[in-house]
């Protein structure tokens, strides 16, 4: 795809200067999909590996670590899961997790293999529910992020029942932690607009099975350092989200997996001096994507218009507007982003 001129998009200093000082996903909730149990010599002992290759966006390291992972283990649901772990996280990455059905096919395929994978002798129940679980929650985290709620939220409560088994089965699978974690923090995200008096008390309990996941579990330590950072700025833990940021772009620099909870969190905080470095190494990091079809780019653009306006710089922010509304973009981002394009076009006009 051919790109547009640009406004100024980096910062050289961006990621640790701001981050030094001090929330679905899909992408939000995508990062399920790369948990995994330990089991000594087992197709998930180069999870972790894959995770960290996730997390600094390196694909072609994931889908490399998933190629290997499928020729020691053919057929094996745990491999399927590490396939379309990597195609997954690219899609919810960099389109928003909306326009590959190639990924809902897969995921659908990994559900039904682990399911029937439950019947053979020999293998772990627990296990096998914990990956039908991470793709049964993909499948409906994408639907959702489609609009198609009604399709998404049922897929979501199975998968919600799977991670229940998993711990009842084996209460020390503390990646099980992770995904029931993430289910209760999506029922409030999704509950919160019928809940003006603040009844549903789920997100207390999310808190505390991440931070149980966060401790102990094996492979997706800095999927719930993640979460966790997500987590905070709902409950107005702006230090606690702020500093977890810190730690995961300390050890995967300038990496987007951190970058938007933080960005997130500044934004909550008003804190457009911090924000709008932040906002400008997304930018520059997707600006240098290919195949990138501007869903996130009209994001950003928006906030660092917001960024520019608070701070006083009325130019900038109308410049800001201008870039925004010249990326490209397919139809479906545009139904996507189009408060987003609403807005832009309104501050040009001003």
């Amino acid at each position: 795809m051919r790109k547009n001129p640009k406004f100024e998009t980096r910062n050289p200093k961006c990621a640790r200067s701001v981050v030094g000082s001090s929330w679905l996903l899909g992408i939000l909730a995508s990062w399920l999909l790369f948990s995994a149990p330990a089991f000594a010599d087992s197709p998930f002992d180069p999870y972790s590996k894959l995770i960290d290759a996730l997390c600094r966006s390196d694909y072609a390291a994931g889908d490399s670590i998933a190629e290997q992972i499928e020729q020691n283990y053919p057929g094996h649901p745990a491999a399927m899961l590490a396939r379309v772990s990597v195609a997954a996280y690219r899609a919810v990455d960099i389109t928003g997790g909306s326009e590959d059905t190639n990924v809902m096919g897969m995921l659908d395929s990994v559900a039904r293999t682990a399911e029937e994978w439950k019947n053979k002798d020999g293998e772990n129940e627990a296990e096998l529910s914990f990956i039908r679980g991470c793709a049964l929650f993909g499948q409906g985290l994408i639907l959702s992020r489609q609009g198609k709620v009604l399709q998404g939220v049922p897929l979501v409560i199975k998968a919600r029942g799977e991670f229940g088994q998993v711990i009842d089965l084996q209460p020390d699978f503390y990646d099980a932690y992770l995904g029931r974690g993430a289910f209760r923090f999506v029922k409030v995200v999704f509950l919160s607009k019928f809940d003006p008096f603040h009844l549903i008390t789920d997100e207390g309990l999310a808190r505390k099975d991440v931070d149980v996941a966060m401790t102990g579990a094996r492979f997706s330590h800095w999927l719930a350092v993640d979460l966790l950072a997500w987590l905070g700025p709902s409950r107005h833990e702006y230090h606690l989200a702020d500093s977890l940021c810190a730690v995961g772009l300390e050890h995967f620099p300038e990496a987007r997996t951190f970058l938007w909870p933080l960005c997130f969190s500044l934004m909550d905080q008003h804190d457009y001096a911090k924000a709008e470095p932040v906002c400008l190494d997304l930018l520059h990091q997707y600006q240098q994507i290919p195949e990138d079809h501007g869903f996130e780019q009209l994001w950003l653009y928006d906030w660092l218009v917001k960024c520019a306006d608070g701070l006083n710089r009325p130019d900038d922010a109308a410049a800001y507007a201008k870039s925004g509304l010249a990326v490209q973009h397919t139809k479906f981002v545009a139904e996507q982003r189009k408060d987003q394009l609403k807005r832009l076009r309104e501050r040009v006009r001003r």
